[in-house]
């Protein structure tokens, strides 16, 4: 999987929808100019399939890259984003793409896709056990599992004035929020970042969950908010913020990424605020909201992002080679883990976060 593999899938080995290949089809991996390009004309193509993203999880993590495509005449037909990941114990693993929701490759037909994955599986380096995608679909020929679901919501002008859109409930929590003086603010600024991720430490920590660093957050706020790809929604009651969030966008979706939020303020209604308020400036020039995604089993946050009139869409881990990954989150370990977080010091979920994240489960 070097830079300058470049097969004429005529001569590729007869794996799965290979043999049926046009002879002028090649298999190579592309720059991420050429990537870019591809994101950039392609309409099913997300924020988190921008280059920006890519590089900030390179940058901050020393991942490799690898850009698989299927070429023809000139012209990428499909392609993906791997980053070579290692678990505690030194296996490699290729994962498209780790801390990323929903990363589906781009392709202009399945059959093409099924194509690439075959050559990708097939042309794997010795060492490298597992090769997984988490994507919007399956794929024929390859397992598949379900943990996690999608929320969206399909923006129109006529959503400028979302209110009387929403349940009686969500309104009175609107209300609730206005009388007790919240104030929503749209910033790009570090110091946003900052009053995030004070609360994103909070949040993580009474969740039992470890942290990335700050200055992965310094790195997002650098390589993606000062690039018009995303902002920080922060709800302040006078001075202090009391709940946040990070959203990345490009081409006319909103992704939300990470949110956070004080709980001794939740009973002024900060999280309703502060999603009312982000939904609504997306619709003046977006075309969709994303919520990100959700575990099957966390039913209270499904029905967060349902009430907002989000359409509940399956995400698969999809497995194109080695053993299927699957959801780890009823481990003892992380059971184990949890506890200490939620009973030890910030700097504990903190400092685990800056030790682990950089390897893959």
């Amino acid at each position: 999987m070097d830079a300058a593999v470049r097969i004429d899938l005529a001569d590729a080995p007869a794996t799965g929808m290979t043999s049926q290949s046009p002879l002028s089809r090649t298999y190579e991996t592309i720059s991420l100019d050429e990537w870019q390009q591809f994101v950039d004309n392609h309409p099913q193509s997300t924020p988190l399939h921008h280059r920006k993203w890519i590089e900030l999880l390179v940058t901050q993590y020393g991942f490799k890259l690898f850009l698989p495509a299927i070429r023809s005449n000139g012209q990428v037909l499909a392609a993906t984003a791997f980053l070579e990941t290692r678990t505690w114990l030194g296996t490699r693993k290729l994962i498209s793409l780790p801390f990323t929701d929903c990363f589906t490759p781009l392709s202009y037909d399945d059959q093409t896709l099924c194509e690439l994955m075959d050559v990708v599986r097939a042309q794997r380096k010795t060492g490298v056990k597992t090769i997984s995608l988490r994507m919007d679909k399956t794929l024929r020929g390859f397992p598949h599992d379900q943990h996690w679901v999608r929320h969206r919501i399909k923006l129109t002008p006529e959503q400028r004035d979302l209110r009387p859109t929403l349940a009686a409930s969500v309104k009175r929590n609107l209300r609730q929020a206005e009388e007790n003086g919240l104030e929503y603010q749209r910033r790009t600024d570090l110091q946003a970042i900052d009053d995030f991720f004070r609360l994103h430490v909070s949040t993580r920590r009474r969740l039992g969950l470890p942290v990335q660093a700050r200055s992965y957050f310094h790195q997002l706020q650098r390589s993606i908010i000062n690039n018009q790809l995303g902002f920080v929604g922060l709800v302040r009651s006078g001075r202090t913020p009391i709940a946040a969030a990070v959203f990345v966008q490009h081409r006319g979706m909103v992704v939300y990424k990470y949110g956070a939020s004080d709980p001794a303020a939740l009973s002024r209604r900060p999280n309703d605020f502060l999603f009312f308020n982000a939904i609504q400036s997306a619709a003046h020039d977006c075309h969709g909201f994303d919520f990100g995604v959700t575990h099957l089993r966390d039913q209270g946050l499904r029905r967060f992002k349902c009430k907002w009139g989000a359409v509940e869409e399956p995400i698969y881990d999809v497995c194109i080679a080695g053993d299927p990954i699957g959801f780890s989150g009823d481990s003892r370990a992380l059971k184990l883990t949890s506890a200490v977080i939620r009973r030890s010091p910030k700097v504990l979920c903190r400092a685990l976060g800056s030790a682990f994240y950089r390897y893959s489960p």
